[in-house]
C-alpha cells in the first residue's frame, strides 16, 4: 500500500501550494454519466454537450484545513466557505444522477502541475497527493449520489497487464462459477450469475504473477483510509478481491443488491480492464438503480476504470449481458459495527441451528429404534405365511387328487370345472389363512 505522507503537506508553503490546487481544479472536468432516456429501456446516451463543466473543488480549503496545521495567523484566519456535505446525506426527492462528475485528472498530468509550479517532489508524494483528490472527489459524490466513478486510475499500461494477469489465471483454471452470497435463495446460482470467478489470495502460489492486481488492491485501499470521519462508517476492514470474468456467451448478472443483509459491507469497489469497450456492441453495461433516480444509469466497464458505491439497499444493480469476454476486480469494505453485529448474528444462529440439528438427529433415532423394536417383535408377513401353509398342507398330504387348492389369483369356477360330485375345498385368501367350504357341481 502507497503510504500517505502528512508531514509531506504539512512542510509545503501554503502561498505556493494554493495556485497549485486552482491549476488541478481547472483541470478536473466532469463527464457526465448517460441516463437513461425512458425509465423503462435504461438505453445509455452520449452526452450532447461535449463543453467540459468545472466540478467541486478536489483540493480546496476545507481539504487543506483537515491536512495542514500552522501556527500563521495570516493563513490560519478563517474564512467564509460554503457548507461541507453532512455525513449521513439524504435525499428527500429525486435527483438528477447525470450531473455526477466524472474524476478523469491523471497521475502523469498531476506530477506536470506539480511540476510547473516549481515544487521539488518525488513521485511518491505526488502520488499519495493524487489519491488524496481521487478520495476528496470519491467522498463527496458518495455523499450526493451515492455512487463515484474515476477514470484513468493506475494508467493504460497497470491497466493492460492486469489484464493480462487474469487471462493467465483463468488459463490455468484457477477460476470457478460465481456463488450467491445468501445462499437460502432456492434457486439455481447459475440462473442469477453466469460469471467465473477467482478469490485472489496471495499465498497461493499461482498467483506469484500477479503483481499488478497487488497494485491496484494496494491503491484502491489508500483512497479508502481517508473516508473515516467523512462517511457514516467505520472502515477497517475488506474482502479479498473478487476476480471475475463474464464469458461472452450472452452471461449476466440479475438485479441484485451486494448487502441486503447487513453483513458488514458497506462500500463496493469495481475496477474494469476492457480494452475499446464498445457497450452498443459488447453489451455488459453495470445498470444502476439508485433510489433517487427514477430512471437507471448505465456504466460502460471501459478499461482503467473504477466505480465506487454502497453497498446497501440504496443501489441496486446488475450486469447486463455480455457477448465479449468482459474483466472486473471487485473489492467490499467493511463497517466494523455492522461486521461484528454480523458475526455475533451468525454466531447465534449457529447455535440455533447446531440445536435444531441435534432435535433431528434425535428423533431420527428414537424413531429408528421404534421401528426396529417393532420389527422384532412382529414376525415378517412372508415368513408367516409360507410357515403356515407348510403347516397346515402336511395333513393332507393323501386328499383325493379331486381335491383342489384355491388361489387367489384363479378363478375359482376355473378351478373347478370337471368336478361332477359335492367335494370339500380347501381355500387359500389372500391374507394366509385356510378355510373349507362345500362345492356342488353343476
Amino acid at each position: 500500500m502507497v503510504d500517505v505522507k502528512d508531514t509531506f503537506l504539512q512542510n509545503f508553503d501554503w502561498k505556493r501550494h494554493k495556485p497549485l490546487c486552482k491549476t488541478v481544479q481547472s483541470q478536473l472536468t466532469s463527464t457526465p454519466v448517460a441516463a437513461a432516456q425512458q425509465k423503462n429501456t435504461g438505453k445509455s446516451t452520449n452526452p450532447t454537450n461535449p463543453a467540459t463543466l468545472s466540478v467541486k473543488k478536489c483540493l480546496d480549503d476545507r481539504f487543506y484545513e483537515r491536512f495542514i496545521n500552522t501556527n500563521d495567523a495570516g493563513i490560519a484566519e478563517k474564512v467564509p466557505r460554503k457548507r461541507s456535505l453532512q455525513m449521513n446525506c439524504t435525499h428527500p426527492s429525486l435527483i438528477d444522477h447525470s450531473n455526477n462528475p466524472i474524476f478523469s485528472i491523471t497521475l502523469q498530468d498531476h506530477m506536470k502541475v506539480l511540476a510547473a509550479s516549481g515544487l521539488a517532489i518525488h513521485q511518491q508524494q505526488a502520488v499519495s497527493l493524487h489519491l488524496k483528490c481521487i478520495a476528496e472527489h470519491v467522498i463527496n459524490c458518495l455523499n450526493d449520489y451515492g455512487w463515484a466513478l474515476v477514470d484513468n486510475f493506475l494508467g493504460q499500461n497497470h491497466c493492460y497487464q492486469i489484464h493480462r494477469e487474469m487471462n493467465h489465471l483463468y488459463s490455468n483454471g484457477v477460476f470457478e462459477p460465481g456463488q450467491l452470497m445468501e445462499t437460502r435463495i432456492d434457486s439455481n446460482s447459475q440462473d442469477i450469475r453466469s460469471d467465473e470467478v477467482y478469490w485472489f489470495d496471495s499465498n497461493d502460489e499461482r498467483v506469484n504473477v500477479a503483481v499488478t492486481i497487488r497494485l491496484l488492491v494496494s491503491m484502491i485501499d489508500s483512497i479508502i483510509v481517508h473516508f473515516n470521519g467523512r462517511v457514516p462508517y467505520e472502515i477497517n476492514g475488506r474482502s479479498r478481491a473478487m476476480l471475475a470474468i463474464y464469458p461472452s456467451n450472452g452471461t449476466h448478472y440479475v438485479k441484485h443488491i451486494d448487502n441486503p443483509m447487513k453483513d458488514g459491507r458497506c462500500i463496493t469497489a469495481i475496477y474494469y480492464c476492457n480494452q475499446n469497450w464498445n457497450a452498443r456492441k459488447d453489451g455488459g453495461c453495470f445498470r444502476l438503480f439508485p433510489e433517487t433516480s427514477d430512471v437507471p444509469l448505465d456504466i460502460e466497464p471501459q478499461a482503467d476504470r473504477l466505480l465506487l458505491l454502497w453497498s446497501d439497499r440504496r443501489n441496486p444493480h446488475e450486469v447486463r449481458p455480455v457477448y465479449r469476454d468482459r474483466y472486473a476486480v471487485t473489492i467490499w469494505y467493511f463497517d466494523t459495527n455492522e461486521k461484528l453485529a454480523a458475526m455475533a448474528k451468525k454466531r447465534k444462529q449457529s447455535v440455533v441451528d447446531e440445536k435444531v440439528e441435534n432435535k433431528r438427529q434425535l428423533q431420527q433415532s428414537i424413531l429408528l429404534n421404534n421401528e426396529q423394536k417393532l420389527q422384532k417383535l412382529l414376525p415378517s408377513p412372508t415368513k408367516s405365511y409360507k410357515n403356515l401353509e407348510r403347516d397346515e398342507l402336511s395333513s393332507h398330504d393323501n386328499l383325493p387328487s379331486n381335491f383342489v387348492i384355491f388361489h387367489p389369483t384363479v378363478s375359482s369356477v376355473q378351478q373347478s370345472l370337471g368336478a361332477g360330485f359335492e367335494t370339500e375345498q380347501i381355500i387359500k385368501h389372500g391374507n394366509g389363512t385356510l378355510c373349507y367350504s362345500t362345492y356342488f357341481a353343476m
